[in-house]
């Protein structure tokens, strides 16, 4: 009989002589000694988790590392990428100027009202601006009378004084019935806050309706000072030796506009 093979048990050599049933060979004994450490191994890994990760295998394969996981590859200087690719959480769509459907009316009629001003001479920007601010504001006195925007093109030089006031107001001034005419009148220079501070500054006897005619007279004044240049006052009236400026006095409140002209306001206190 002859003998087919040895394996190593216990360090030791021994002979194997086959049975009947039982047929060692060193090809079936070199399958049972792989079969038995693949065994051992998928127990080592079931109890250690030591086995790679499957991305972990990719990686080493690929042989990159995270921080070449995470970059992007450079690219040539003038390579344009769209703007999505930039900065994919940007808004797409581009902003455009609000479309005059959506506008309001009040939103038109504020940009129209824009457009004109830029687009008026000084002097009647100025009257504009004073329009509103005499507007339900009355002058008082034994007699109240409204306050009304005048514009003298061309009458800012020379400057307006008590000598050619009237010369001046020529061609605005219209005389009231039974009163004197401009010719016949006395004029009377003042300073502007002169004539106003008095009816503007708060006194301890005013009601609520003096206290608002009083602030309309502040915004008035402001007007004047801040849009003309040498804004002044003056009387123009009948004139008595004894009893001084009396009757209906007409009042103005004047100053120049950058375009030359003569702008501000006229109206009429009564005292008798």
């Amino acid at each position: 009989m002859q003998t087919c093979g040895t394996i190593l048990l216990s360090g030791e050599q021994s002979a194997v002589t086959p049975s009947p049933t039982t047929h060692w060979t060193l090809e079936n004994g070199m399958r049972w000694t792989a079969l038995l450490i693949a065994l051992a191994l998928v127990a080592c890994d079931d109890n250690n988790n030591t086995r790679p990760k499957p991305e972990e295998d990719l990686a080493d394969l690929l042989d990159v590392t995270d921080a070449d996981l995470e970059t992007t590859p450079d690219l040539p200087e003038d390579t344009q990428l769209p703007d999505e690719e930039l900065n994919p959480d940007a808004d797409t769509e581009t902003d455009e100027a609000k479309p005059d459907e959506d506008l309001d009316e009040q939103d038109v009629e504020d940009l129209d009202a824009q457009d004109d001003e830029q687009s008026l001479p000084d002097s009647e920007r100025v009257a504009a601006l004073l329009e509103a601010a005499v507007e339900g504001l009355w002058w008082t006195s034994e007699s109240d009378y409204p306050l009304q925007v005048v514009i003298i093109p061309g009458a800012a030089l020379p400057a307006v004084d008590v000598d050619n006031l009237k010369e001046k107001l020529a061609t605005i001034y219209e005389a009231r019935p039974d009163s004197l005419g401009l010719e016949e009148r006395v004029v009377e220079h003042l300073d502007l806050d002169t004539l106003l501070l008095p009816r503007i500054e708060e006194q301890e006897w005013w009601d609520d309706e003096e206290r608002e005619a009083a602030a309309k007279l502040e915004a008035l004044r402001q007007v004047l000072l801040q849009e003309l240049s040498s804004a002044t006052a003056f009387r123009v009236g009948p004139f008595d030796e004894w009893m001084g400026m009396s009757g209906d006095i007409d009042v103005f409140m004047l100053g120049a506009s950058e375009d030359g002209a003569l702008v501000g306001v006229w109206t009429v206190s009564i005292e008798t």
